[in-house]
């Protein structure tokens, strides 16, 4: 008789000897509680967490090899010889903007075959990372002017956006949940959505939540 047999049979011989029927027995069922609400809204927002922290590291590395060569052609006058000699400067922006455009959708190309491939079907947040260059990369050519060398350029920006991606993203989400502060993380959100690698964070967290409660 195994040990997880025995209250059974204990409980079986009781109940035998209160009816006085040698006969009488009985079968026990155990049911798993089904998940709670609390559970599963930790599960989805967990999915959403390790998506977005892949999420950060793909696309910051590519931010920050874009912020460094446009600082590398300023400051080694790359830039200012093309000129001198005859090109345009709305030549050049539009140039480096279609091929980092091309390059940046081969990497978000793959980052929706891998929300199908694993059944994480973030809706809206796809509509996001398809619009994500045109935010991106002029909130990039910006910001390269801020730089004097392209190793800072480098060091800041990589770290810039990964933390926007996973920390501050993640802060502001949880802030959005806790009644009290909800209203302060409401605007926070809107407030760094001008930065728009939070976006795409954003963007998964609330498509997570979506999905959950639908």
């Amino acid at each position: 008789m195994s040990a997880v047999n025995f209250p059974q049979f204990m409980y079986e011989s009781i109940l035998k000897t209160a009816t006085e029927d040698p006969e009488f027995e009985f079968k026990t069922r155990l049911t798993a509680y089904p998940p709670t609400y609390e559970l599963k809204r930790r599960q989805k927002t967990g999915d959403a967490s390790s998506v977005i922290f892949f999420t950060a590291i793909a696309y910051s590395i590519f931010i920050t090899i874009t912020t460094s060569y446009l600082v590398l052609e300023r400051t080694s006058q790359l830039k200012h010889v093309q000129v001198i000699t005859g090109m345009r400067l709305s030549a050049y922006w539009i140039a480096n903007f279609i091929f980092d455009a091309l390059k940046l959708y081969v990497t978000i190309a793959v980052t929706i075959v891998m929300f199908e491939s694993f059944d994480a079907t973030y809706d809206s947040a796809r509509w996001v990372f398809i619009g994500f260059p045109f935010a991106i990369l002029p909130f990039t050519y910006v910001l390269s002017f801020f730089f004097s060398t392209d190793s800072t350029a480098q060091t800041f920006t990589m770290f810039f956006h990964l933390s926007v991606i996973m920390i501050v993203s993640t802060f502001i989400f949880v802030l959005r949940l806790i009644p009290g502060v909800e209203v302060l993380g409401d605007h926070l959100h809107y407030g760094f959505k001008l930065i728009p690698s939070y976006s795409l964070a954003s963007a998964l967290y609330t498509d997570a939540s979506i999905r959950f409660v639908s």
